[in-house]
């Protein structure tokens, strides 16, 4: 099966990596992808436009990257990849 499509991809706010973009001095407002700018959203651009797919860019709900519950679950962006909540993530991980 090929992914044609792919609907988020996930990320914390971070600069350099992904940073909201100021709005426009005519005062127009900025929507979807172009909401945001930074080292991630560039390297997504590139590696999207390559596997030919739509995507769409979404911040990670919980505003974390991912820590192990006393449960054996993840929280953050780890979570919602394990969850399958969302398919991908990039961001600086050590």
């Amino acid at each position: 099966m090929y992914v044609t499509e792919l609907r988020w991809s996930l990320y914390v706010q971070s600069s350099p990596y992904l940073d909201m973009r100021k709005p426009p001095d005519d005062g127009s407002k900025l929507t979807g992808n172009a909401r945001y700018e930074g080292y991630c959203v560039d390297l997504s651009q590139m590696l999207f436009e390559m596997l030919d797919m739509d995507y769409e860019l979404r911040l990670v709900g919980d505003v974390r990257y991912g820590s192990k519950q006393p449960n054996g679950t993840w929280d953050g962006m780890v979570g919602e990849l394990t969850n399958r909540v969302r398919r991908i993530c990039m961001h600086e991980l050590t």
